[in-house]
């Protein structure tokens, strides 16, 4: 009630400015205990901590997200690359045995 009253002053000048209720007034500045302040200081470290632990896991997805791209790339090329292989093995083998009708290969491992 006396911050909403002190907010509802007539005159602008009676008012108090916002810096000088952050900085004082007790709602936004409330005395706590020794306890509350370690418990407060603790939780604001552990804050702290599970920020730090944030930013390196973005950065670890970055960098995962990247490699993953680099790797569907260098697999696009691969397949490519055994397509083209596989088109000029089956046809020096075909040309090879002078066959003439196409025939069916099952290669095992």
């Amino acid at each position: 009630r006396e911050l909403v009253g002190q907010l509802l002053q007539k005159e602008p000048a009676d008012r108090p400015t916002v810096a000088s209720l952050l900085e004082k007034h007790p709602f936004f500045n409330p005395k706590m205990s020794a306890s509350t302040e370690d418990q407060f200081r603790d939780m604001k470290e552990s804050l702290q901590n599970i920020s730090i632990q944030v930013e390196i896991l973005n950065g670890n997805v970055l960098e995962v997200k990247k490699l993953s791209i680099e790797s569907k790339e260098e697999l696009f090329h691969t397949r490519n690359v055994l397509r083209r292989t596989r088109h000029v093995l089956l046809k020096g083998i075909f040309e090879a045995t002078e066959v003439y009708t196409p025939t069916t290969f099952i290669i095992l491992n």
